[in-house]
């Protein structure tokens, strides 16, 4: 949820500011319990219409057995993208695309 809600918030900045969009998305995300470390990538595409984040992080394996119920998996990997709507229409941001793994 927290890289879901960091990338809508820094969409908020595309297509003009995609450098304080990156800032704000990252920024978001380490205030709310994601480490540097564990933010793999913050980008937005060629046309600064698109800010995606992924984030991985590293379950210890006797979380992820009283977590999961004994699956073994400790890797978890998210991506979230987000746009801002074009001018003349709402100006909310809609969820582009999430996506998250669990590996072992």
């Amino acid at each position: 949820m927290t890289v879901l809600t960091a990338v809508r918030i820094g969409a908020n900045y595309l297509p003009s500011h995609p450098g304080a969009a990156v800032r704000i998305a990252d920024t978001f995300a380490r205030g709310h319990g994601i480490a540097q470390a564990e933010i793999m990538l913050t980008r937005f595409s060629s046309n600064n219409e698109l800010l995606t984040i992924r984030f991985d992080r590293i379950i210890p394996r006797y979380l992820a057995v009283l977590a999961l119920g004994g699956l073994p998996a400790r890797n978890i990997s998210v991506t979230a993208s987000a746009w801002r709507q074009g001018a003349g229409s709402d100006s909310s941001v809609n969820r582009a695309d999430t996506a998250s793994s669990l590996c072992s």
